[in-house]
């Protein structure tokens, strides 16, 4: 526990290997399971579950369909004993009810905050995992559903032998009493360790003691806050808090740490351990994930294919019967003139499969991107699969929409009648569309915000429209 800023997002992201280091910042020292086991990321997603402060979950699943997704691809058991411990899992959670509920997001209020929360721990509870961390799981609920999910997290730890570490803001009185240990920390230093109802003695002790019946949690916030950057005064405020801490605790809690001796987990040292599902039942799952996505949020197809239609139809206006041997007849300046504005027809319908698949694949990606980078971090499918899958699931869309340009502009345009040079054409669009999902994959990917990503696309997309033989013949670069 501590104010904002304190370290306790960054702590959980060490202990659970997921926290990329950037510049001259280093890490040093060793995390280990019982004294025994390094952890690394692989090593954690074996044996321990985390769930983020922001409820990664994918929106269109009901709670049912988010439980028995990770279980195909972290169980192997039958499918009937996966259902049969998420249908447990629901019921612990309470979540009965709200089981075939969609989970909904930020613009699809669904779930409230507290059954997304209890969502998004029944999925880690899934692989049933030792360890649980997690970050702010009280974060932007109201006191009774905070209280709840606190004593959710008890009886987890009573009655299914969980250890649970959670950071915490500022729990009300009664959900500060469901914790057993308890650590505060103030600019990333830890000045209190130990028993939870023991930390009050402790700043009694060090002559701050809470005042009679103030809620605990709201005293220790008000100490341990600090203003950035920080004052004199902050900074003799955290060097007398740690002090204190070296002095009265530090000893106490490192010998309390060698009398713990815990067997190291069985079989963690049996070399590769491979947790992910065969190949196919990668395959089969995220396919039908995304099937789900394309079937309950058809939105996406309907505007690209409205935006192609509305398009071509004005595309039609402007360019219609340019393409007739009677019409690029003439010799000179005319029959010059003819044959450019001919030309820029051809490079303004294979562009136009640029504009209008790139940059929504880059806002979309953005959209999910969290979802996958969790997934990935848990192990539960290969990067290609969900690769493959996407490209499988977005397929459909992909082959109509050029298909559907170029029967609209065709012929209405006076091109080459043949159906050969017809499947030509349509082959070179459907190979933009490609390319241009491809881009914006790439680029969503490389960036992690979606206002860097949108404002770098420019910088793809100028140099492709500027070399494509149009504006200037490649000839005279080359």
């Amino acid at each position: 526990m501590g104010a904002s800023g304190a370290g306790k997002t960054s702590l959980l992201n060490i202990l659970a290997d997921r926290i990329y280091v950037k510049g001259n910042i280093k890490l040093s020292g060793n995390i280990l399971f019982n004294d025994v086991v390094p952890v690394n990321k692989d090593m954690f997603s074996r044996y321990g579950g985390y769930v983020q402060q922001d409820d990664v979950l994918f929106s269109h699943f009901t709670v049912r369909e988010a439980l028995q997704f990770t279980a195909r691809l972290k169980l192997k058991v039958s499918e009937e004993e996966q259902d049969r411990l998420v249908e447990k899992i629901i019921h612990d959670l309470g979540l009965t009810i709200q089981a075939n509920s969609q989970i909904g997001d930020v613009r699809r209020k669904i779930l409230s905050g507290g059954e997304r929360k209890r969502a998004s721990i029944g999925v880690e509870l899934v692989s049933d995992p030792s360890i649980i961390l997690l970050d702010e799981p009280t974060s932007g609920l109201d006191s009774f559903k905070a209280q709840s999910i606190c004593a959710l997290l008890n009886n987890l730890a009573r009655t299914k032998g969980k250890t649970i570490l959670a950071t915490i803001h500022s729990p009300s009185s009664e959900a500060f009493f469901y914790f057993d240990k308890l650590i505060l920390m103030m600019d990333g230093f830890i000045v209190y360790q130990g028993d939870a109802k023991q930390s009050v003695q402790h700043f009694k002790m060090i002559g701050r003691p809470v005042p009679r019946f103030a809620n605990p949690a709201d005293f220790f916030m008000k100490v341990l806050s600090c203003r950035y950057p920080k004052t004199p005064e902050d900074e003799k405020n955290i060097e007398e808090l740690t002090r204190n801490y070296r002095t009265l605790l530090q000893s106490s809690v490192n010998a309390e740490q060698k009398l713990i001796k815990l067997a190291p987990p069985p079989g963690w040292d049996d070399g590769q351990f491979d947790r992910m599902a065969g190949i196919m039942i990668q395959l089969r799952w995220l396919f039908h994930r995304s099937w789900i996505l394309a079937k309950r949020e058809p939105r996406l197809s309907r505007a690209k294919i409205l935006q192609t239609v509305v398009v071509a139809l004005f595309m039609c206006s402007v360019f219609v019967h340019l393409g007739r041997p009677d019409n690029l007849s003439g010799s000179g300046a005319a029959g010059y003139s003819k044959v450019q504005s001919l030309a820029g027809a051809i490079y303004f319908t294979t562009v136009l499969q640029m504009f209008l698949n790139f940059l929504p694949t880059v806002i979309v990606f953005q959209g999910e991107k969290p979802i996958y980078v969790r997934e990935r971090d848990s192990g539960l499918y290969h990067v290609w699969v969900y690769a493959t899958t996407k490209l499988m699931a977005e397929m459909p869309i992909m082959l109509f929409v050029p298909l559907l340009l170029n029967a609209l502009l065709y012929w209405t345009v006076g091109y080459d009648d043949r159906i050969s040079r017809f499947a030509m054409m349509y082959l070179v669009l459907l190979m933009m569309v490609q390319a241009a999902a491809a881009l914006g994959y790439f680029l969503s990917s490389v960036f992690n915000h979606e206002t860097t990503a949108v404002a770098f696309s420019p910088i793809i997309n100028l140099p492709l429209n500027l070399l494509g033989g149009y504006m200037i013949s490649l000839k005279g670069i080359f």
